[in-house]
Formats: C-alpha cells, structure tokens, sequence
C-alpha cells in the first residue's frame, strides 16, 4: 500500500483468485469476482485514496479463469455417466463387524 493507499478489496479478490484456482474452485471464485470488480471500481473512481487496480484485475482474471474451469468441469462429468459410476467405486466399502 504505497502512499497509504487503500488496497484490502483487491487483496482480498487476489487471494481468492488463488484459492479458486487451488482448492476451491467456484466457491472462491464468485466472492473472488464481486470483490474484483468492487476493487477495481474504487480505484478508477478514486486512485489517490485507492490502489491496487493490478492486484484486482490478477484477481478477476484468476476468478473467471476458475469459474470457467469449474462450469467446463462439472458439464463434463454430468455428461460422462461412466465417470460417476467411478467415482461411487472409490467408495469405502462397509466394515465388516468383527465377530
């Protein structure tokens, strides 16, 4: 925060962008573009008291990259049958009581 420029918004639209992209996928991404957009917003509006417009848009794209990422993702498993029946073998199987 150089010049005691405010940048919270953006940081925090940054950090999101990262999570969605590692872990968390759409859950991080939506808040991850609110929050980027808001940023962004503030410092063209007023980039003596706000800054951080870079921290946001990195944090936008990485948001968007993510919520694309996770849409294409989810169609094609819905799409593949074959990937959920998979998935429901990874299962643990049932305990067997001891006797």
């Amino acid at each position: 925060m150089a010049n005691g420029r405010k940048s919270g918004l953006a940081v925090f639209s940054l950090i999101l962008g990262i999570l969605s992209i590692l872990v968390l996928g759409i859950f991080a991404a939506i808040p991850g573009i609110i929050t980027g957009h808001m940023a962004r917003s503030k410092a063209k509006k007023d980039p003596v008291t706000y800054g951080g417009e870079g921290l946001a848009l990195t944090g936008l794209i990485l948001s968007y990259l993510s919520l694309i990422l996770s849409v294409a993702a989810i169609w094609y498993i819905g799409s593949h049958p074959e990937i959920l029946e998979a998935i429901k073998g990874m299962q643990a199987p049932a305990t067997v009581p001891a006797q």
